[in-house]
C-alpha cells in the first residue's frame, strides 16, 4: 500500500484507491457529483416526488431503507437522500454515497 509520508502524521494517506476489505454484497452506483444530504424526515420523499426524482438504489441500515434519488436541477444532476440521525449510521451512508 503506498502510503504518502508527511512532516505531519495526521497528513499522511494511503493513495490506492481500492481496499484492501470490499464488501460483496455493495452493489457499485454512480451517483451524482452533487448531493443535497437532509435531515428532514417525510420532506426529502415529498421533494422527490414532486419534482419527479428517480430513485438510483436503496441504502438498507438496520433501522431502515433510505431511497437514493437522483433529479435534475436545471441542467444538474442532483442526488437526493435523507440523512439518518446519528453521527454512526449518518457517515455509513455518507461513504455509501462517496
Amino acid at each position: 500500500m503506498p502510503v504518502v509520508k508527511n512532516e505531519f502524521p495526521i497528513l499522511e494517506y494511503d493513495s490506492a484507491k481500492s481496499s484492501i476489505i470490499e464488501d460483496a454484497e455493495t452493489d457499485h452506483h454512480e451517483f451524482p457529483e452533487r448531493a443535497v444530504f437532509a435531515f428532514l424526515r417525510d420532506e426529502v420523499s415529498t421533494y422527490a416526488e414532486t419534482h419527479h426524482a428517480k430513485v438510483l438504489t436503496e441504502f438498507d441500515s438496520a433501522t431502515k431503507l433510505y431511497p437514493i434519488y437522483e433529479y435534475d436541477y436545471h441542467g444538474q444532476k442532483i442526488c437526493l437522500c435523507q440523512a439518518p440521525v446519528g453521527a454512526a449510521p449518518a457517515v455509513q451512508l455518507l461513504d455509501y454515497l462517496i
